[in-house]
């Protein structure tokens, strides 16, 4: 009989708790608007534009950067590919025109 008394004394601690962690993180983290935050944006976004604006600097500086603002950041990927794009930069139309890196608006 009394184990019976304090299982049931545990549970419903055990459920109270859980009721308690629930209702905090409803309202830390559910309620929140990720939108207006400057949190980091780890969306999906093709690196083949990354890709472009390192083979870009390379042709016109001779290093693999990119530019974000007036800001030159060296670039996340190895310089590989951007190498191999290089002769298509000299023979298609069009090679010099401005390459815009899309960022998300935060």
């Amino acid at each position: 009989m009394w184990l019976i008394k304090f299982a049931n004394a545990q549970f419903l601690v055990g459920a109270l708790l859980l009721l308690c962690a629930l209702t905090f993180y409803y309202f830390a983290v559910l309620r929140i608007d990720y939108s207006k935050t400057m949190l980091l944006d780890l969306g999906p976004y093709p690196d083949a534009t990354e890709y472009f604006a390192q083979a870009k600097a390379l042709r016109r500086e001779g290093w693999p950067s990119i530019q974000i603002g007036y800001d030159k950041l060296p670039s996340r990927f190895p310089f590989g590919y951007p190498v191999l794009m290089l002769p298509w930069l000299k023979i298609l139309p069009g090679a010099d025109a401005g390459v815009y890196v899309c960022l998300p608006r935060t």
